[in-house]
Order: C-alpha cells, then structure tokens, then sequence
C-alpha cells in the first residue's frame, strides 16, 4: 500500500481531506498533533498498489514516521512536507534516503543560474553567515562572464564589515552597487537600475526557524516596479 500524509488544522479536517483523496476506505496508520497546533495524519489504501521499498512490509510505516519527523525537524512548511512525502513513498528504492532524493527530484526543479537580466530582481534571504553575499558575487560573476551586467543591491548596510565587503566584491567584478534600507529605498533603487542588468538583492540575515519573522520581513521587502510585483 501506498502511504500519505494530510496536514489540517483539526482533526476532522485531516479526516475530510484523506476521505476526499483516498476514499472511505482509507485506513489510517497514524495521527501527530503539530506544535502549531494542527494535525498530521498518515492514511493509506490497503488495496492500492504500491512501490516495493523502504516504506513497505512491517518497517514501512516506521521508516515513513523517521523520515516525516526529520522534515519536520527541519521546519518545512506543512503542504511542501506532504507533496514531498507523498512523492517519497511512490519511488521504489533501497532506502529512506534514496526515495527522498527521487521524491526531490520529481517535484522540485533545479535551473541554471541567471546569466543575464531577470524579469524581476532576484532577492537573497537566509541566516546571517549561510553566505548570502557570497553567492550575490557568485552569480554577479556568473553573469559577466556571460557578457552580461548585473547590479548588486545591499540591505545589510549595518553590519560591521559588510558594506566593506559587498563593496569589494562588487569592484573586483565591475558590478554596479546599490544601498537600501527599507522597502522604500529598495523601491528607488530597483527602479533605478537600467532594464539590461541582473539585479542581485543582498539582505540582512534571517533564521529560517522564525516563520512570522520570515513574513514580515517579506512583507516589509514587497516592492513593485513597473508597475507590477518585483520582489
């Protein structure tokens, strides 16, 4: 049988989207109370087909339960940790591992790095020291190397060094450098820059574990160029 999980708010929400998806049927294996208060359930066919592998047999549901947990150790969002789950439990492979690897690949795209102007800048975000300036150059470099400009926009103005930083990168590549402050400077300085030049935004850092800190801070970034949604 083929394991799923259905994150809701509540249990009979969780209820209602296994019978929708599943049928009446459907048994379910497993209930989680999440810590934002909502419900994970994990439910199955026993009749339907399913890829022999890490999820199947006695251990099935065990090594299914160490993998969700692991994801949920590391905060994803509820709907992405279903889809990739789900997507996990189809691919036949020898190990846990494995089945996440093929489940990534089927639902997320990895492209080529920009090498030219986007239709929208591209805004980096992560926690302080990921190194969020360094890949702004990496891809500033990227570009050139390609024959294209790019513009290096900084948020991280207060940081000691970091200024400095950007700064050097931005001369040694022969990019153009840009200081913002708030969504309102970001705005100038997007709208700013000539329409042929890759637009990098470098920001301050955030913990990936703060989600109402993450929002506001994107929400605090949202600017429109043009008219229309740039970042």
């Amino acid at each position: 049988m083929r394991l799923k999980t259905y994150t809701a708010k509540s249990l009979p929400e969780a209820m209602a989207k296994v019978r929708e998806r599943l049928g009446v049927d459907a048994v379910i294996l497993q209930q989680q109370d999440l810590e934002d208060g909502g419900v994970r359930v994990t439910a199955a066919l026993e009749t339907a087909p399913g890829p022999a592998g890490p999820f199947s047999g006695p251990s099935g549901l065990e090594a299914f339960s160490e993998l969700t947990e692991a994801l949920d150790y590391h905060r994803l969002p509820n709907g992405l940790l279903d889809r990739l789950i789900a997507a996990a439990g189809a691919v036949e492979a020898d190990t846990p591992t494995l089945s996440l690897a093929g489940g990534l690949d089927s639902i997320i795209n990895f492209g080529a790095p920009p090498a030219a102007a986007t239709r929208k800048p591209l805004l980096l975000m992560g926690p302080p020291g990921a190194g969020k300036t360094a890949t702004a150059a990496k891809l500033a470099a990227h570009a050139r190397v390609r024959g294209a400009e790019a513009t290096l926009i900084t948020l991280d103005v207060g940081k000691a060094g970091g200024l400095a930083q950007i700064g050097a990168f931005a001369e040694a590549l022969g990019a153009e450098l840009r200081e913002a402050r708030d969504a309102e400077s970001l705005a100038r300085a997007v709208n700013e820059v000539a329409p042929n030049r890759l637009v990098l935004i470098d920001t301050l850092g955030t913990s990936p574990y703060d989600a109402d800190g993450l929002r506001e801070r994107l929400k605090g970034l949202a600017i429109r160029s043009e008219g229309e949604d740039a970042v």
